[in-house]
């Protein structure tokens, strides 16, 4: 694995680790809280005052997360080359202020322009920007991902009740004012404080050794293709899931009261077995752990599609394995690429495999959706999934192969 310099690797050794770790963990809590997990809070109140279909707001959603996507590799390569602290500040202000706007939207023009500017925020001070802070700055990143991801998976929990609280207090655009609040406090000031010291991965280079691009590099590798493929069909499978789970579980004849808490059980599961690999697996590597996730991600996925609807406990079973494996495989996703690639141009490499994954991530409900209508139900659905999964795990081991021995 590519080694940092020696400034870096003292900065890395020295720095206050826990801090920007927990900052970075409070800004990923709070920046997504806002701007993602709340959204279904707001769906109604917005249909009832404005007349605006659900189709029309989950469009200006998706926007949202297209530009986000998109805006990802040249925040990337910013953040290595100059360090965070600046763009991740300023863009969690701007997402203040798109809240701020978004309070006052009377027209579905506007509001879809001000979704694109969310997206851009998003791109400047949220998405993979705090995991290249941590890989960039801790010694132990590995440990500091997975504490990140164990905070911020709190964030579905904690989002939809609070918006739900806010918005049946003071209103949707009085609530939108006080996730605004909650963003300058928690994503814009953390960052200010905590990335104080912090540098990134080319910091230390002069533009002469920039100009050896560590992206350009690592999409000339068979592997940066392999994890586009595998990391696709994790997010197209979460994304379908996310939506299309409860509406499946009602299809094979189970209450809405028990599906939602089939539902309910996916993000609990993630969490625990973030936190069990703390301490029962703390030496894991993302290749080790992505392997053994994928195999089991893959198996949930397998008994889904084949057994899982005979029962309602195989159901509760499925839930917990798939969340387990899935809140696992985060960990994975953000450590293997640092372990492949290295430290060096972390920040733009992993926002290029998230924009290479932009069709996975946004188009996955709308797929699923007309592949339901066609065959006539989820069974088949699930049996496409099921298959995918099998590919995904397949190109993830291809990809963290070790490289074949030298002859001697």
């Amino acid at each position: 694995m590519t080694t940092l310099p020696q400034e870096g690797a003292e900065r890395r050794r020295h720095g206050h680790a826990g801090a920007l770790v927990l900052g970075m963990a409070a800004c990923q809590l709070v920046g997504w809280g806002a701007t993602y997990h709340a959204l279904p809070a707001f769906l109604a109140p917005i249909q009832a005052e404005l007349g605006w279909t659900s189709t029309q707001l989950n469009a200006g959603f998706t926007l949202a997360f297209v530009v986000c996507d998109l805006v990802t590799v040249p925040s990337g390569r910013w953040f290595d080359r100059h360090g965070g602290r600046a763009m991740m500040t300023l863009g969690a202000i701007l997402l203040a202020a798109t809240l701020v706007a978004w309070a006052h939207a009377g027209d579905l023009a506007g509001f879809y322009m001000i979704m694109a500017v969310m997206g851009v925020a998003q791109g400047m001070g949220l998405n993979n920007l705090g995991f290249a802070a941590v890989t960039a700055n801790v010694r132990d990143y590995r440990r500091g991902l997975n504490m990140l991801t164990i905070i911020a998976g709190l964030g579905p929990s904690l989002a939809l009740p609070v918006a739900g609280l806010m918005i049946s207090t003071w209103g949707w655009r009085a609530a939108l004012y006080g996730l605004a609040g909650f963003v300058l406090v928690g994503c814009a000031l953390v960052s200010f404080v905590v990335l104080r010291d912090s540098v990134g991965s080319q910091s230390h280079e002069t533009a002469a050794e920039r100009a050896d691009s560590p992206l350009a590099a690592a999409m000339r590798r068979r592997a940066f293709w392999l994890l586009v493929v595998a990391f696709s069909i994790h997010w197209f499978s979460n994304a379908g899931l996310s939506i299309h789970g409860l509406p499946m579980f009602t299809e094979w004849g189970h209450s809405t009261g028990a599906g939602i808490l089939l539902m309910a059980l996916i993000g609990p599961a993630q969490v625990a077995a973030r936190l069990m690999l703390m301490f029962v697996w703390p030496q894991a590597t993302g290749r080790a752990m992505g392997r053994a996730m994928w195999l089991i991600f893959a198996a949930s996925m397998l008994f889904l599609a084949l057994l899982g609807r005979e029962s309602y406990a195989g159901l509760v079973a499925f839930a917990l394995v798939y969340g387990a494996s899935s809140g696992v495989m985060v960990v994975a996703r953000v450590t293997v690429v640092a372990e492949i690639f290295g430290v060096r141009g972390y920040g733009a490499i992993s926002g290029a495999i998230a924009a290479c994954s932009i069709v996975a991530r946004t188009g996955a409900p709308l797929l699923l959706a007309l592949a339901h209508d066609a065959a006539g139900g989820y069974v088949e659905v699930t049996q496409g999934l099921a298959a995918l999964a099998c590919v995904g795990a397949a190109a993830f081991v291809a990809a963290t192969a070790p490289p074949p021995a030298r002859p001697d």
